[in-house]
C-alpha cells in the first residue's frame, strides 16, 4: 500500500479561493498526466469566457421572453460552473433552472434570481482571478 497522495500537491492547493471546492480542481488536474496545472489554467480560463458569452444571451433571452434559451442558458453555466468547483454559483444556477420550468420566466421569483446571477458570476470570475490571475487583455 503507497503512503503517496492520490493526487500530487499543486500550487492550487496552497492558494486556492475558499469558494472553490478543492475536490473539483483535483478531478481535472487528475484528468490530465501532462501539465495537470496548465489544464486546470485553461478549464478556468474557458470558465470565465463562458461567463461573457452566455450572460448576455441571457439577458437577450429574458428581454424577448425566451423561457427556452434562458434556461438553456442557465443550464450551462450550472455545468460549467460545478464542474469547476464553484458549487454555490452552480446549486443558484440549478435552482433557477428549475424554476423557470416550474414557474416561468415572468414569476418574480425567477426574475430576481436572474437579476442576482452576474454578481455571482462575477464572484466565480474573481476567485478565479485569485488563483490564476486576470484575464489578458485582448
Amino acid at each position: 500500500m503507497s503512503s503517496r497522495p492520490a493526487h500530487p500537491t499543486s500550487s492550487f492547493e496552497a492558494s486556492r479561493p475558499p469558494g472553490l471546492r478543492l475536490g473539483a480542481l483535483d478531478g481535472l488536474r487528475a484528468a490530465r498526466s501532462e501539465d495537470p496545472d496548465g489544464f486546470v489554467r485553461l478549464v478556468l480560463s474557458t470558465f470565465r469566457r463562458t461567463i461573457d458569452r452566455y450572460l448576455p444571451e441571457l439577458d437577450q433571452a429574458r428581454r424577448r421572453g425566451d423561457a427556452v434559451t434562458a434556461r438553456r442558458v442557465v443550464h450551462t453555466l450550472k455545468s460549467s460552473s460545478l464542474q469547476i468547483g464553484a458549487d454555490e454559483f452552480g446549486t443558484t444556477c440549478a435552482a433557477l433552472e428549475l424554476a423557470i420550468v416550474e414557474q416561468g420566466l415572468d414569476h418574480p421569483a425567477v426574475s430576481d434570481g436572474l437579476d442576482q446571477l452576474p454578481a455571482g458570476a462575477e464572484t466565480v470570475r474573481a476567485m478565479i482571478n485569485e488563483l490564476i490571475g486576470p484575464e489578458a487583455a485582448s
